[in-house]
């Protein structure tokens, strides 16, 4: 034998021997650890801020594919905290505490392996609300919202989530009706690494009824969601919603709702420096109502306009919201309602969507049971064909009455869901055909919760 196919044997005895050292050294993986590490090139996580105080923050996650999908359950923290991890079948629903996973105040976190899932936060607080929050896979160094309020009576929160080994540094950018407000107590603010900040609005913004913010980060990217706690008398309700990354020349609303007392509201923020001009139009079940005063609704560059609905639709009215920017200049926009909706007096805020797909996946029920609606609307030309199907715990359930329903060009469907949930949570999946559409999902608790929450659907492409 050559010398250097001596060298050769000696190398790969040598390494051969290593691997077996370090095989007898090191503990083995469970083969669910094993199976979920070897999908890491699939892994794909989603962020979760929850508020502090007393309340109950569930994560849901839906495996929408067609094989096994493995889950790694942790929080944001400045620790390494203990991960729980699941295999979730297909067409499975699996959810869990945030609180078993780590201290209040933090993010929660869901890594997923292996195939397609779709997560969101349901929030209930004993003193009396519900709250539903899409969570996101996408931090971001700019965030937007609408709406906020430090009125008499209105606790606003803005949850910051950093999840990464930097330090990120944070601004934010108040737009008011009128002018913008400066707040110097949160311009370069840190936010630690894997930590959750909590900023809290009214020690900053004194008594204003009602702006938009605008998140910015100079280093690092972060989560930012806001949480809004309102009790007047009449009204008491929470809200949740993780931000916008970027405004968008068109918003949709599958589900308003004129309160037969109180006032539903479509506020708008424009973030740019130039003047949008704004196009707003309802869908009901019969018809689009296109008022003649807001067929031309100007919004100053960084200002906030706010639309009173129940100036133009009766009280009790169901309906859609179409938005359209008529010059091309992209806005944010967010539906408020506060008041009384079928029985309950509650209190909301949620984003639209800002563009029409056919097939969607968006968060119905709740942990303690309740009402569930699904609202459809179609502004297009065509007919659409929507068939829904509902992933839950325990499988998938495609009731026949939920295939087929036709949504006719320019109205809004509205399914009752609640008979099918049997008092949990599920996962809707509709999917369209014919003419692309806008979905959104209404819960709603009565008793001592005594509120209602809305959710967008996430596109599936």
């Amino acid at each position: 034998m050559k010398y250097g196919e001596w060298i050769f044997v000696a190398v790969v005895t040598a390494l051969l021997g290593l691997g077996l050292g370090l095989d007898m050294l090191l503990e083995p993986r469970s083969a669910q650890e094993a199976d979920i590490q070897s999908r890491r090139h699939l892994a794909s996580g989603s962020y979760c801020p929850v508020p502090s105080g007393d309340l109950s923050a569930i994560m849901t996650t839906a495996n929408l594919g067609d094989g096994e999908l493995g889950l790694r359950r942790s929080v944001v923290a400045a620790a390494e905290p203990d991960a729980e991890q699941v295999a979730l079948e297909p067409q499975r629903l699996s959810s869990i505490d945030v609180d078993e996973l780590g201290p209040q105040d933090s993010t929660g976190v869901v890594d997923a392996f292996g195939g397609r899932g779709h997560t969101s936060l349901s929030v209930l607080s004993p003193a009396g609300g519900v709250a539903s929050s899409l969570c996101t896979d996408q931090p971001s160094a700019r965030w937007l919202f609408a709406t906020g309020s430090t009125a008499r009576d209105d606790d606003h929160y803005l949850l910051v989530s950093n999840p990464f080994r930097e330090e990120a540094l944070v601004s934010v950018r108040i737009m008011g009706p009128e002018q913008d407000v400066d707040l110097p107590l949160i311009t370069e603010e840190v936010v630690r690494a894997r930590s959750q900040r909590v900023f809290y609005m009214s020690e900053n913004l004194e008594e204003v009824p009602s702006f938009g913010m605008e998140v910015t980060v100079s280093r690092g990217r972060v989560v930012a969601s806001r949480y809004s706690s309102v009790d007047v008398p009449g009204v008491d309700g929470i809200s949740l919603n993780t931000g916008t990354r970027s405004p968008a020349g068109q918003w949709y609303f599958a589900n308003g709702r004129v309160p037969t007392e109180g006032e539903e509201s479509l506020v708008v923020v424009n973030p740019t420096s130039r003047e949008a001009l704004l196009s707003v139009l309802f869908i009901t079940e019969g018809e689009r109502v296109a008022p003649p005063e807001l067929a031309e609704v100007v919004v100053p560059a960084g200002r906030q306009v706010t639309v009173n609905t129940s100036e133009h639709l009766s009280r009790g009215d169901s309906h859609g919201i179409s938005l359209r920017s008529l010059n091309g200049v992209p806005v944010v926009a967010e539906r408020q309602i506060r008041g009384v909706v079928g029985s309950i007096r509650g209190f909301e805020t949620a984003f639209g969507v800002s563009e029409l797909v056919g097939d969607w996946a968006v968060p119905v029920g709740t942990q303690e049971g309740g009402s569930s609606t699904l609202s459809i609307v179609n502004p297009g030309e065509g007919s659409a064909e929507v068939d829904i199907r509902l992933v839950t715990a325990d499988g998938e359930v495609e009731p026949q009455e939920l295939t087929g329903v036709v949504v006719a060009a320019g109205r809004k469907v509205s399914l009752d869901l609640t008979g099918y949930l049997g008092g949990g949570m599920a996962t809707a999946v509709v999917d369209a055909s014919g003419a692309d559409i806008a979905v959104e999902s209404t819960m709603a608790l009565e008793g001592s919760y005594g509120d209602f929450a809305t959710t967008p659907g996430v596109p599936l492409r």
